[in-house]
């Protein structure tokens, strides 16, 4: 245990600088070059209304530095199509299309293709959940303003609507948006199902609408969708259809071959493992499930390994996990900033009120 404490602890002095300097996402260089542009391009161009900016994690990237984001590098093309499995894009120099692995995609910075679309996404990155919902309907669906949004822009702000609902506390309305988004024509990349609606705090018991999602959750537990099947049974553990919920979720995990949804399945059964046992005895194993992923699918885990290990009443693993969750996935704000809370409610007990005021202010700027 000494061993993963002197891993996993960092100082309260680099606490402070690093979130002086802003909070960390994905960097990526590029060099600047003259690029002359090739026919594809400027075709593309005119269809797609413009290039946008794509960071990619290196090959076979690991995490296992966990301050550190990963390596990656940033393109910018006229993105085609995105799938589960496939980015579809043109660069400027491209004579023809090219393809990037889905699950190595780590941040997008679209072109949007009309206003409305640009709009619902300002409000979404500035907390106004409620307008962002309003204006939805002008951008998506069969009344939709704009028909013509590409079907990948489509999903991302299908997405950031999901991120509404359950920041909102409206959980119900958030899983039944994914429901619809899973089951798109296209299926979905792994950055997008990290909005999966499913309880990353120790237990769902405080969510108002509870009830109403486990009678959905018997459904969706027996889906074909791998998404919505995870989704049913997460929401299922703490009911008394735990055993066949636990029963999916290690199917899930031994079986699917999405790194996603296998990873994301053990990780929700943490929550039926005792906490002093999974601080413990399982420690290493949880820290590999949750390091297998990239930096960006990592909030949701990192957030449950927190709150298990304050369980455990081990305090320093926890803040450290907390502290991560807070400082690295800032752009997952509904866990991030109740993150922020609970490391500073620890740091507080200490008497280092100006390292949790440090810790706190960025998302307290950021509350609609």
């Amino acid at each position: 245990m000494h061993q993963v404490l002197v891993f996993f602890s960092m100082t309260v002095t680099k606490l402070a600088i690093f979130l002086a300097v802003g909070c960390p996402h994905v960097f990526a260089q590029q060099a600047a070059v003259s690029i002359e542009e090739t026919e594809l391009f400027r075709q593309a161009i005119e269809r797609f209304r413009g290039a946008s900016r794509v960071t990619i994690a290196d090959d076979d990237d690991s995490s296992f530095n966990r301050w550190d984001a990963p390596e990656s590098k940033l393109e910018t093309g006229v993105i085609l199509e995105w799938n589960a499995e496939k980015l579809f894009l043109v660069r400027p120099n491209d004579s023809r299309e090219r393809s990037i692995s889905s699950p190595r995609v780590l941040r997008i910075e679209p072109v949007w293709e009309n206003p409305l679309a640009e709009k619902l996404h300002e409000l979404y990155s500035k907390q106004r959940w409620s307008e962002a919902i309003a204006i939805g309907p002008k951008v998506l669906g069969s009344k939709s303003e704009y028909p013509s949004t590409p079907r990948w822009q489509q999903k991302m702000l299908l997405a950031e609507l999901v991120e509404c609902r359950t920041s909102l506390g409206n959980w119900e309305k958030g899983a039944v948006l994914f429901h619809s988004l899973a089951l798109a024509k296209e299926s979905l990349p792994p950055l997008l199902a990290t909005v999966i609606p499913i309880p990353w705090t120790d237990s769902s018991v405080a969510i108002g609408d509870r009830k109403k999602l486990h009678e959905l959750s018997e459904g969706w537990i027996r889906d074909s969708n791998e998404l919505i099947k995870l989704m049913g049974a997460a929401w299922l553990l703490d009911s008394d259809q735990q055993k066949e919920a636990i029963a999916t979720l290690d199917t899930l995990a031994r079986q699917s071959k999405s790194t996603l949804v296998s990873k994301y399945a053990e990780a929700q059964l943490w929550r039926t493992t005792p906490p002093v046992e999974l601080a413990t005895k399982r420690v290493n194993r949880c820290y590999a499930v949750r390091d297998s992923l990239l930096l960006p699918l990592q909030a949701g885990p990192t957030m449950l390994l927190a709150e298990r290990f304050s369980k455990a009443n081990e305090k320093e693993l926890a803040l450290s996990e907390w502290m991560r969750v807070a400082m690295m996935h800032s752009e997952q704000y509904r866990l991030a900033s109740h993150a922020a809370k609970q490391a500073a409610a620890v740091l507080r007990e200490r008497s280092q009120s100006a390292e949790a005021d440090a810790l706190e202010i960025p998302y307290r700027k950021l509350q609609p």
